[in-house]
């Protein structure tokens, strides 16, 4: 019994002791924001450097508007807004990927585009910049610089974020920060952390970030814009997770830069294509024996030949497989297929994430980084929408699919007004909007309609060009240099 009770004080005292601790950093955190100290900033990005940074907008000519600068339209499409920002304009830049920009065609659809058409019709009296920063490729860790320049420039009433796919499309070594480094990461908005962060960058630069921070090219050095780009995908579990780390880091700097700017920031997780677009590289474990690699591939073949004849004992001989190799994303896809022709919308969904997320080549957000995108709006108090969940409320079948993506991430043009829709829905609900409005009677169905009418027939014709050389582009069938050349091009 006395063991007992001793056990019990013991434990009371570390209890009281870890409560101190915390009422300690607590009391200290709220001493520095009531005097207002920030203190200086945590490191930008432990992770990676660019060899140049250069602005996404210039002036024009005339000196009345920013627009894109001429030296980023080869990742970004030109768009402009006025250099002094005059009385009743609400402005809001909209960073991403090519998504944002709305490819395969341009910004004209991109559902940045439909955001400022609807909100001029309901607040005519108004001037609304929806300002598309969507860069073709761009990364979360490229887009943050981005966001610097719009918050400490631009005067934005509002930031939307829409981000995930791209983080897998650069080649970079990670050296990873220490746990006490990831640990002020991970508390970065906090005003005691980020004086830590700055007294450890001052006394140990190499305990804070590892390792001298990988230097990338100032614009986007893709993989697959060279020539067999997509053999250099190989499957790397740790290097995977170095990127999710990354990213959650890019995340939470960009929730806390907004946070600092007293900007409003939205959240928004991209949709992706899982019924209609298959994996773009499956490879066997390289540990199976050779017995096993036989086996595997005579069932495979066997399945193949029963797909349409006898689907049930199609699934049969694939599920057999797995057993022998659970990493080849190839045969979920297939089995999703399968099990979606005989009436199990539930396991073929499970099916076609399953071969989503064990692609090799991963062009499409992982549900990891979804997960990354809804805690970071969760802890920093965002608003943030699903458009995975938004898209398939309006599909028929288990899954988001061709019906309403023209490939692997980008939506159509209908999916991009039913973006736009649910941004707005969400700016009202927050209540970021004017106060005063029109007399919301515009038909926004009949908006939508006029502006593509005014869209002429090359409009559509080169957006139909750009989606048959994207699909070229994720088969590795690019007109780019050879790989081997990959380093001497970025110099």
């Amino acid at each position: 019994m006395r063991r007992c009770e001793g056990r019990v004080r013991q434990w009371f005292f570390r209890a009281a002791a870890v409560a101190l601790g915390l009422a300690f950093v607590l009391a200290a955190e709220g001493v520095l924001r009531f005097l207002g100290v920030a203190g200086p900033p945590i490191e930008d990005d432990p992770f990676v450097d660019f060899r140049e940074v250069k602005p996404l907008f210039e002036l024009d000519e005339s000196g009345r508007y920013y627009q894109t600068a001429t030296a980023r339209t080869n990742y970004f499409v030109r768009d402009r807004f006025t250099q002094q920002k005059a009385e009743r304009t609400f402005r809001v830049f909209v960073l991403g990927g090519s998504t944002v920009q709305g490819r395969p065609w341009s910004i004209e659809t991109a559902f940045p585009r439909w955001i400022q058409l609807l909100l001029q019709a309901r607040f005519p009296e108004w001037r609304f910049e929806i300002v598309n920063c969507g860069g073709v490729s761009y990364a979360s860790y490229r887009l943050t610089p981005i966001l610097e320049e719009c918050l400490e420039l631009y005067e934005p009433d509002a930031i939307v974020l829409c981000t995930g796919h791209n983080e897998f499309l650069e080649e970079r070594t990670y050296r990873s920060p220490t746990d006490f480094g990831g640990l002020l990461q991970s508390v970065s908005s906090w005003r005691l952390a980020r004086l830590l962060g700055s007294l450890v960058k001052r006394t140990d630069e190499v305990s804070y970030t590892g390792a001298p921070r990988a230097v990338l090219p100032a614009e986007v050095d893709a993989l697959l814009d060279y020539r067999g780009g997509l053999e250099a995908y190989r499957r790397d579990d740790s290097w995977r997770g170095d990127v999710l780390q990354h990213f959650e880091f890019n995340l939470r700097r960009m929730a806390g830069l907004c946070r600092e700017a007293e900007v409003p920031l939205m959240i928004l997780s991209p949709p992706v294509n899982v019924r209609s677009s298959p994996p773009f590289k499956s490879v066997l474990r390289p540990d199976l024996t050779a017995e096993k690699r036989l086996r595997w591939e005579e069932l495979s073949a066997r399945a193949k030949e029963l797909y349409a004849s006898d689907p049930r004992e199609a699934i049969r001989l694939l599920l057999e497989a797995i057993d022998l190799d659970d990493d080849h994303a190839h045969v979920y896809f297939v089995l999703g297929v399968l099990l979606e022709s005989i009436g199990r919308p539930e396991n073929a969904r499970t099916a076609y994430l399953l071969a989503k997320e064990l692609d090799v080549c991963p062009l499409r957000i992982l549900e990891s980084q979804r997960r990354a995108l809804h805690d970071t709006a969760s802890v920093y108090g965002l608003p943030s929408i699903d458009l995975q969940d938004l898209l398939e409320e309006q599909s028929d079948y288990c899954a988001l699919g061709s019906e309403i993506m023209v490939d692997h991430v980008h939506p159509t043009i209908t999916g991009h007004q039913l973006i736009a829709e649910a941004v707005v829905n969400q700016m009202a609900a927050e209540n970021w909007l004017p106060a005063a409005s029109g007399d919301g009677s515009s038909d926004h169905r009949r908006l939508f309609a006029e502006h593509l009418a005014s869209l002429d027939a090359r409009y559509f014709a080169h957006g139909q060009l750009r989606l048959e050389n994207l699909r070229l582009w994720t088969q590795g069938r690019t007109d780019g240099l050879p790989l081997d050349q990959r380093n001497s091009a970025a110099e």
